[in-house]
């Protein structure tokens, strides 16, 4: 191929966002496998959709999946991350399961941080990424509430 014209100078990195609330939308998802953890995950990626922040970097967010060899305490994790992102995205789901081609386009108003990340390479420089915090469940709330100590305000 010989000489393509192309203004390669004027692309821009995408930027991190400020901590905060943002309008989020699922643009795709991909299948994973982590072959050292042997685990499976879903993929997401998830575009944040501000009008101050058009150049926003989209935020990758791995939903795990339950795998044979995890224990109760992973497993039960794993279900419950699937259901906060699930719940939070109002993406259908039931006591079976749920369907991924339901992810694109799904949309969620939910607060994003920021996160710093050092390479592996150590002779390269840590950088920072946003994150997507899942809120809780509404039952556990509830529970949280039910097993935190009563307070008890002093008459005087």
């Amino acid at each position: 191929m010989p000489f393509i014209n192309s203004n390669v100078t004027q692309g821009v990195e995408a930027e991190v966002v400020p901590e905060g609330t943002y309008d989020l939308r699922v643009q795709l998802t991909k299948d994973r496998h982590n072959a050292e953890k042997d685990s499976d995950s879903i993929e997401i990626m998830i575009l944040i959709e501000d009008a101050e922040h058009q150049n926003a970097a989209p935020v990758t967010f791995y939903l795990p999946l339950v795998g044979k060899s995890d224990d109760a305490k992973s497993k039960n994790f794993k279900l419950l991350q699937q259901h906060r992102f699930l719940a939070a995205f109002s993406i259908p789901f039931d006591e079976t399961g749920f369907n991924t081609d339901d992810f694109p386009g799904a949309t969620a108003t939910l607060a994003v941080k920021q996160r710093e990340v050092t390479p592996r390479d150590t002779s390269k420089p840590s950088y920072m990424v946003n994150e997507v915090v899942l809120p809780r469940l509404s039952s556990e709330e509830a529970s949280a509430q039910a097993a935190a100590p009563a307070t008890r305000r002093r008459r005087g």
